[in-house]
């Protein structure tokens, strides 16, 4: 127990400083409270979901499916912006594949502002409706929600959803974690679809968290969304993953300005791969 509170200080203390005011500080210390007293005794309860107001964002999470540590990834530690071009301006357009309950998504559409618009991409239901909540809760208005599973296969595709933790959920065979439950029949569509349907004439930015499956993700857009992407800023879950999609960007008028380590999960080493067009 203390070693969990040891490793996790940093995200405490970065929780309570962003708290927007008292009460969300108290919001806070009373989720970090009650998820260690649960770590002691199983039985304790924890809120299907929780409302925070931070000095970045207002939103929604779920205390039992490890939804806050995205928020410390992308608010503290920049993770899709360790080069400075990958930040969006005003007026951009940017897709975000793996949305999650939409922390990178609202930050991106602060910045792009009523003449920008961001596509948000996620799969899983139950974490679409959080990211719902969360794009109406910050009052944004130029974000446009996809529930779908981005992907080049055709029609519906098997969601396996974990038990632990939303991020992990995967349309895969073999996915971050190894707890998978549930599994649901999700709409596929491809990057290509939504350049299509959305009359698209350029991507500034797309990014893509796809738990496993980043190659079909680039596939879906190699005819129509890759050919007016200006960057592409994608964490690859595993060695092998990381080699696929860097072939198939570079492959593409793409070239390689950064990467970095990201973690290890149950598919291997993590890598975020920073693209510019050429």
């Amino acid at each position: 127990m203390i070693s969990y509170i040891f490793s996790n200080l940093g995200m405490i203390w970065f929780l309570l400083q962003r708290a927007k005011n008292w009460k969300a500080r108290i919001t806070f210390a009373s989720y970090i409270a009650r998820n260690i007293l649960r770590r002691l005794i199983k039985s304790v309860p924890l809120p299907a979901e929780i409302f925070a107001e931070t000095k970045d964002l207002d939103f929604y999470f779920s205390p039992g499916k490890s939804e806050l540590s995205p928020y410390v990834e992308i608010y503290r530690d920049r993770g899709y912006e360790k080069d400075g071009r990958f930040i969006a301006k005003p007026g951009e357009t940017v897709i975000d594949v793996g949305a999650h309950i939409g922390f990178y998504a609202i930050c991106e559409a602060k910045r792009v502002g009523e003449k920008g618009k961001v596509f948000v991409i996620e799969p899983n239901p139950d974490t679409f409706g959080r990211l719902l909540k969360n794009i109406k809760a910050n009052d944004l208005e130029n974000v446009v929600p996809l529930n779908n599973a981005a992907t080049s296969r055709k029609g519906r595709v098997l969601l396996r959803v974990s038990v632990s933790s939303s991020e992990a959920n995967t349309i895969m065979a073999s996915g971050t974690t190894d707890d998978y439950g549930e599994e649901i029949k999700i709409q596929a569509i491809g990057l290509d679809e939504i350049v299509k349907k959305y009359n698209l004439s350029k991507i500034d930015i797309l990014k893509i968290d796809a738990e496993g499956a980043e190659a079909e993700v680039v596939e879906s857009g190699l005819k129509k969304a890759l050919p007016i992407t200006e960057k592409i800023v994608t964490e690859t879950h595993s060695e092998n993953l990381k080699n696929e999609v860097k072939k198939l960007v570079l492959g593409n008028g793409f070239e390689l300005v950064a990467e970095a380590f990201s973690g290890v999960n149950a598919l291997g080493r993590n890598t975020m791969l920073y693209f510019v067009r050429i």
